[in-house]
């Protein structure tokens, strides 16, 4: 049988039709996503400040950028493994002690908060680092990781169920973070996740331990003005 020269367009133009119809399904779905994505991040952005009176922010990465990209840190940590948790622990405790007196007095807290956001790294992501840094009311703390992203639908969960575990960024952990830093900031995309956690040595425990004893709170002041220089630009006092 001799079909005509023109007989294999017609089941190619179904398949380029078909084709074409997916591919026009499939950019629908990413507008879509993409939509729902801001809206969720324009709503965060505005709701976790107000309701955790500003302690929690999430900001893009961006903001990220324009915030820190000028910051040198004092340390550089790589994680990927679970011997790293420990080592990561180490390392920091060790350069604090040098730098702010009554460290092992304050320690205890920020160490585990920092701990909870190495294990989420090693734990659901395939790596990252910490970039430790000091700032005039404690340190700070960089944790970064090479993953696909935190799921903003389930962020609430994330940050205010006790025990949440979720297979994403950063997961696990987030109570327990916030409860022993002073303000968190959550940079995510499909890039991966920063956690900013901010310490303040001005703490309760402090204040607890002041009442008990005469003396004065820690003290950070610029090392010109105290006259010789510890960490980066301040000096413990």
């Amino acid at each position: 049988m001799n079909f005509p020269s023109t007989y294999w367009v017609y089941p190619l133009a179904a398949v380029l039709g078909y084709l074409c119809y997916r591919l026009g399904c499939w950019v629908q779905k990413g507008r879509t996503e993409r939509a729902e994505y801001r809206e969720l991040l324009a709503v965060y952005r505005e709701i976790l400040p107000k309701i955790t009176h500003g302690r929690v922010r999430l900001i893009s990465p961006a903001e990220y950028r324009a915030a820190y990209a000028g910051d040198d840190p004092l340390l550089i940590i790589d994680v990927e493994q679970k011997d790293d948790i420990p080592r990561v622990r180490q390392t920091v405790d060790e350069f604090f002690a040098d730098f702010i007196p009554h460290w092992k007095e304050v320690r205890s807290p920020i160490l585990t908060a920092l701990s909870e956001a190495v294990t989420n790294v090693v734990k659901h992501t395939p790596g990252g680092r910490v970039l430790v840094y000091l700032e005039s009311t404690g340190p700070r703390f960089h944790v970064e990781d090479c993953g696909s992203g935190m799921d903003l639908a389930k962020l609430p969960a994330m940050v205010f169920v006790s025990g949440y575990s979720e297979t994403s960024s950063l997961g696990a952990g987030f109570t327990v973070m916030l409860r022993y830093t002073q303000q968190m900031e959550i940079c995510t995309s499909a890039e991966g996740t920063a956690l900013v956690l901010r310490t303040h040595l001005a703490s309760p425990l402090n204040r607890e331990r002041r009442g008990k004893e005469e003396g004065h709170a820690l003290s950070c002041c610029p090392a010109v003005e105290a006259g010789h220089g510890c960490g980066q630009n301040y000096t413990w006092q």
